[in-house]
């Protein structure tokens, strides 16, 4: 009885480990996307660019098609359709600073919304 709770408890502290272990990877990932974005392209630093300015350059109608289900009484998925859903996709121009060399960067952003 003693020798399963402890062994109970072994794996519920590896699991706990395990699961804490996988968030602080995924938060690692991010990070590193994160400074990735951010480099520099003159001083190769990470984390640098910090944005000063955001023009609008263009200004498109986009499509896209989704897909839609159709529901009965129940709740049971009984078919789905196509669906065509508008939009806008906005091109900004991103005026950005390196905090180390101070040298201007300009980039290129879209964004869309639907």
């Amino acid at each position: 009885m003693i020798i399963e709770d402890i062994y109970d408890m072994q794996i519920l502290a590896l699991l706990i480990i395990g699961i804490v272990a996988i968030v602080a990877f995924v938060i690692f990932l991010i990070r590193l996307w994160i400074g990735i974005e951010t480099r520099c392209p003159h001083c190769k630093k990470k984390f640098a660019l910090k944005e000063i300015d955001r023009k609008l350059i263009d200004k498109k109608r986009i499509s896209k098609m989704e897909r839609h289900n159709i529901y009965n009484k129940k709740g049971k998925v009984t078919g789905s359709r196509d669906v065509r859903v508008y939009g806008t996709r906005l091109t900004y121009e991103l005026e950005c600073v390196c905090k180390y060399c101070c040298k201007k960067t300009f980039k290129m952003q879209d964004v869309d919304k639907y």
